[in-house]
């Protein structure tokens, strides 16, 4: 009988003390509320120009394009598509919720106080704008390989008219003028890196957690250090190896181990 009633008042405590951490909680201010951006065919279609936009900076790679020229014209097009929309609701959301300030609408009075901030008071807002400004970076920098290419000449002559590409081909990697951009330039692929985390986008729709809040704040601190000692112990080897293979190796392989039988040729 008491065991029951103890039971049940630390079920009743329990309950009180649950804190859900909701991932997607801000993609939206309001349940109820009747943007089109908080909609659910609007969350639909910006996850899947999320797994569109990986798509595509997955297909971004110079030997692809190699084998592949039309895949350039092909991600430059869904590259763009994706920013004009990331960008449209990135636009709507300032303006529905405020730059740094809440808007009149949402501070005037709201369910949940949490949901109701401005665009730069929600942590994954920051992380969405920078996901699009790397979109947008990598389009400009598209956008230089572009002209780097249609000034390829088509042919090598000696006159004085010179004609260009008019499309890309496989040709392009063999152009003079394009291999010294990615000699001199190319590490301005760099910008592509972080692109492939746009992927979180569409995770964090379906992390839920419920569970206590001394519970959370408990798991925190413990994967917390698990994940800084695995780092550490990852670092450490990777920049062990890697000084070791530097060494033995230096910058190019240029010796191989072959059989004497082999043919040279």
């Amino acid at each position: 009988m008491f065991l029951s009633e103890r039971k049940a008042s630390h079920s009743r405590d329990t309950q009180g003390n649950i804190v859900g951490i909701d991932f997607s909680g801000d993609d939206g201010s309001d349940s109820t509320s009747k943007e089109w951006v908080y909609t659910r065919w609007a969350k639909i279609m910006l996850r899947t120009a999320a797994m569109i936009s990986l798509a595509s900076v997955s297909m971004n790679t110079p030997d692809t394009f190699k084998q592949v020229p039309v895949l350039m014209y092909i991600t430059f097009i869904l590259d763009l598509m994706v920013a004009l929309l990331f960008t449209v609701e990135m636009i709507s959301k300032m303006y529905i919720e405020g730059l740094f300030v809440p808007a009149s609408s949402q501070s005037s009075g709201g369910i949940d106080q949490k949901r109701n901030r401005a665009y730069f008071q929600k942590s994954w807002n920051y992380f969405d704008a920078f996901m699009l400004f790397c979109i947008w970076a990598s389009l400009a920098l598209q956008c230089v390989e572009f002209y780097v290419t249609f000034r390829c000449p088509l042919t090598s002559n000696d006159g004085e008219n010179i004609t260009y590409n008019s499309n890309i081909s496989r040709d392009y990697y063999s152009c003079p003028n394009n291999e010294n951009f990615r000699r001199n330039y190319g590490f301005l692929s760099i910008i592509r890196c972080p692109r492939p985390l746009i992927l979180i986008r569409v995770f964090r729709a379906v992390l839920r957690l419920q569970l206590p809040q001394a519970r959370v704040k408990a798991i925190f601190q413990r994967s917390t250090h698990q994940v800084y000692n695995v780092t550490v112990f990852l670092l450490f080897f990777m920049s062990l190896y890697g000084f070791l293979g530097v060494q033995f190796f230096g910058d190019e392989l240029n010796y191989h181990c072959v059989l004497k039988t082999a043919n040279e040729t």
